[in-house]
Formats: C-alpha cells, structure tokens, sequence
C-alpha cells in the first residue's frame, strides 16, 4: 500500500516535461530522481573519504585504530577531519543502500 502525497501543479508540470516518451510513470520519475540525488550525495562522501586517506595516507579504519583524536595535543584539525571522514563512511553506506532500495523499484 503506498502514501499518497499532494503536490503543485507547477512541480506536475514539471515532472510531466522530464524525458519518458510516456512510458515513465510519475512515480518512476520520482524514483529516478530521488537515485539522482542518491548518486550525487554518494560521489560527495567518496571524494571526502578519499579526500582525507591520501592526507592521512590510511583509510579511516587504520585512522580510528590509531586513534589519533585521543591523543594528547592533537589539534581541532584532526577532531573535525575525525568528525567529517565518519559522516562520509557513515553517508556512503547509507547512501549505497538507498540507491539499491530505489533502483530494485525501477523497471
């Protein structure tokens, strides 16, 4: 059973413009722009996640292992970097997960 959503006739109107040859339903359209933004937000934390190996020169496992932000005298740096690459980990998988979600509905 799906939920029923309302929205403006500006935003139907645009979603009916999108290519489909009339095939797509507008629920397909939705989900093939939900994976859009899946995709993009993905590409985001993986840029971070390697981003931050090659400045540290280790993945963020080895990093947290090291356990670098317990260390007397590390810097702020290290704690946002710290902060940062887990919400990049912690973004990939979710994200990796939606996208399959999404795309097992697609036909």
């Amino acid at each position: 059973m799906g939920t029923t959503i309302t929205i403006s006739d500006e935003i139907a109107r645009s979603l009916d413009r999108l290519p489909g040859n009339g095939f797509i339903s507008t629920e397909d359209k939705l989900r093939s722009l939900l994976v859009s933004e899946c995709k993009r937000r993905l590409a985001r934390y993986l840029l971070t996640d390697t981003r931050l190996s090659q400045k540290y020169a280790m993945d963020f496992n080895t990093f947290e292992k090291m356990g670098l932000t317990a260390e007397p005298g590390h810097t702020w740096e290290v704690d946002q970097d710290s902060m940062t690459w887990e919400t990049a980990i912690d973004g990939i998988a979710s994200m990796e997960r939606q996208i399959d979600e999404l795309q097992s509905g697609l036909g």
